[in-house]
């Protein structure tokens, strides 16, 4: 894989706000075969695509042959995964696999995976509505969740208005949450969105914030409002003050001779004392 500038994520905005859940390291594991796949064109003919241990280390912190491991394991769970989407001809709804091949040789550092024929047109070829982002950005996220929070929050970076409205089953809907898991509101936001958005402002390049959408007492919905960090410049390093030279006017004017020194001593103390060269008047 090229370098971290280039590591371009791109999906439909239909993907990024279909249905499904897939666990931290099969979202990495997708993510860094979309930007492989991108950089080395495989995905325009959808082509097994090779993804690099060592570069899937660097990107996401991880001890090399700890993230070859990891990558083995999750691209079998990831053979199991669906994501529920439309489908393009005519608006239906279904299920559909992420990938339709996994492979991997031990020993070699790297595995390879092939996208679907239904999921591969997301990532490809895009023209119009599509969600992009630097992979870097979200390489420190640790919570699934906060992987997709962040690209239905980047949909907005090019918009007039940062904001974005979700209501509550929609929102658990595209977080792969059942009916049964954090069915209470309070719960849902301890649980899975408070800690989310701490990781997202902490270690990405949005702001997110949110507040209740309410129907009557009930909280149906949430708006959330979402803006991008200023970059902070790299402080310039001041050229420190240089020291005055040890002059003998330098001297008496600041009383800096001591009772019995002569002249060549004084100049010598102070040329020690402030690592400059000695200085005769």
């Amino acid at each position: 894989m090229k370098a971290k500038g280039t590591d371009l994520v791109v999906k439909s905005n239909k993907l990024v706000e279909a249905s499904y859940r897939l666990d931290l390291m099969e979202q990495r594991l997708v993510l860094a075969a979309i930007v492989e796949g991108r950089e080395s064109d495989l995905l325009l003919n959808n082509k097994p695509i090779k993804i690099s241990a060592k570069r899937f280390a660097a990107i996401f912190g991880l001890d090399e042959s700890n993230a070859y491991r990891l990558m083995k394991e999750a691209k079998n769970r990831l053979y199991e995964r669906s994501v529920t989407i439309e489908d393009e001809e005519d608006g239906s709804v279904g299920a559909v696999r992420w990938v339709e091949g996994v492979f991997h040789k031990d020993g070699d550092g790297f595995v390879k995976l092939k996208f679907s024929s239904y999921v591969a047109p997301h990532l490809a070829r895009l023209e119009t509505e599509y969600t992009e982002y630097r992979l870097e950005k979200i390489g420190k996220l640790t919570s699934a969740y906060a992987v997709r929070i962040y690209e239905l929050c980047a949909q907005c970076r090019n918009k007039d208005t940062k904001e974005r409205e979700e209501s509550l089953p929609d929102l658990r809907r595209k977080l792969g949450l059942t009916a049964t898991e954090y069915p209470a509101i309070d719960d849902f936001k301890r649980r899975v969105l408070d800690p989310a958005i701490k990781q997202i402002n902490t270690h990405t390049d949005l702001q997110i914030s949110y507040e209740n959408v309410k129907t009557g007492r009930t909280v149906t919905g949430l708006l959330f409002s979402i803006s991008e960090k200023t970059a902070t410049p790299e402080p310039t390093k001041k050229n420190a003050a240089k020291p005055p030279k040890i002059t003998r006017e330098y001297i008496e004017k600041n009383n800096l001779a001591r009772a019995g020194e002569s002249w060549d001593e004084t100049f010598r103390r102070l040329a020690e004392e402030r690592g400059q060269q000695r200085l005769v008047d």
